[in-house]
């Protein structure tokens, strides 16, 4: 999984990038706690942000802005500032930002993520102006990326399709599709699936990662419905995981990239 994200955050600006140095070989970036200031959210919300080494005189005239959604994970499990770390180092992506956004456990993470108008709100109409007005970061929604897995995969599409003029790049890992409209677990499900295919398209490049026993989806919908067929597949990309020999599969333009599988 960790393999994918740095494949992807690379993909998305400088090419294709599987390796990485190793974090102790190289000087490292800087990632600090703090809590983004909120209308919406009158406490706030807790959060990292990762600055690149050299920061702010590596971002030049600016960095590329990487929103990640279960913040907590993105920052230690998924290692994502180690990640930037060792890409920004081989020269494969530009340097970049990060805001990891602490989504806690439920019941807030769910009515955070799972198609919440509140939330995708505040990320992109304070979370984001707060961090171009405090950080060195672009306000160009190509190179802007939201991240996250499960429900964070299924919240940064939500939050990316409300609001392309802010984020360009979505990187959706294992995204929670299934869910209705804000938080519901009721039909109609894939609700987010349903409203894409009726939007009017966008220019939203999707990274979508799905695992091996990700073939069909919650409730026995499939884990790609909606997307095949629409005529909107080079919009996308699909990663799948998988152990059986890898085949390319044209009708969801499934690549793969390695033969693992995702934890459930």
């Amino acid at each position: 999984m960790k393999t994918v994200i740095a494949t992807l955050l690379a993909l998305g600006w400088s090419g294709l990038a599987l390796s990485q140095a190793s974090s102790a070989q190289r000087p490292s970036g800087k990632t600090v706690e703090l809590v983004v200031p909120s209308t919406t959210y009158p406490q706030g919300r807790h959060a990292w942000v990762y600055t690149p080494l050299g920061y702010p005189g590596s971002c030049h005239d600016e960095c590329n802005l990487i929103v990640a959604l279960d913040g907590a994970i993105y920052a230690t499990a998924m290692a994502m500032p180690d990640m930037l770390d060792s890409l920004i180092a081989l020269g494969r992506t530009r340097p970049a930002v990060a805001v990891l956004i602490d989504n806690g456990g439920p019941p807030g993470r769910i009515q955070d993520l799972a198609n919440s108008a509140r939330f995708a709100g505040f990320v992109a109409n304070e979370m984001v102006p707060w961090a171009r007005a405090h950080y060195r970061v672009t306000r160009s929604p190509a190179q802007t990326l939201i991240t996250g897995s499960s429900a964070g995969g299924l919240g940064a599409a939500y939050i990316a399709m409300t609001y392309p003029g802010v984020f360009g790049n979505v990187l959706s890992q294992s995204g929670a599709f299934w869910r209705g409209n804000e938080g519901s677990n009721a039909a109609p499900y894939e609700w987010l699936t349903g409203r894409y295919a009726a939007t009017p398209r966008r220019d939203i490049r999707f990274f979508l990662d799905v695992g091996a026993l990700e073939s069909k989806g919650a409730l026995g919908g499939s884990a790609l419905s909606g997307r095949a067929g629409t005529g909107r597949e080079s919009e996308s990309v699909f990663i799948g995981w998988c152990f059986a020999s890898a085949q390319q599969t044209a009708a969801v333009n499934l690549r793969v990239l390695q033969r693992n599988r995702l934890p459930i």
